[in-house]
């Protein structure tokens, strides 16, 4: 999906970092501990209801909730660690490179 922009778009009360209709959410957060928000509920909502996956990218020192793992898991998505200084998108559960959302991130 190169040429991807930041999100505008209103998602129910959301606006997540990368929008792409029909293809992909994804929300970047850079906080010491991520549990499940009513954004990250709402987050969840509109990839459910779109059928397309939820990725969330933190940093390395960011401490993830298994509630927010397991939920972002069932909408096809994953959490993953971004290390800038590594270059690496990880994939928190999988441990997989996660190169598909690489080219989104790029963009902002």
């Amino acid at each position: 999906m190169p040429g991807a922009t930041e999100n505008r778009i209103n998602l129910g009360g959301t606006v997540p970092d990368i929008y792409e209709a029909g293809e992909v959410i994804v929300e970047i957060k850079d906080v010491q501990y991520l549990y499940t928000t009513s954004q990250i509920e709402l987050q969840l909502a509109a990839a459910e209801a779109e059928g397309i996956p939820l990725y969330v990218v933190v940093s390395p020192t960011t401490t993830v909730a298994t509630t927010v793992t397991e939920a972002v898991a069932l909408t096809g998505g994953e959490v993953a660690v971004a290390d800038v200084a590594a270059g690496t998108i990880t994939g928190v559960v999988t441990g997989a490179d996660i190169l598909e959302i690489l080219g989104l991130l790029l963009f902002l």
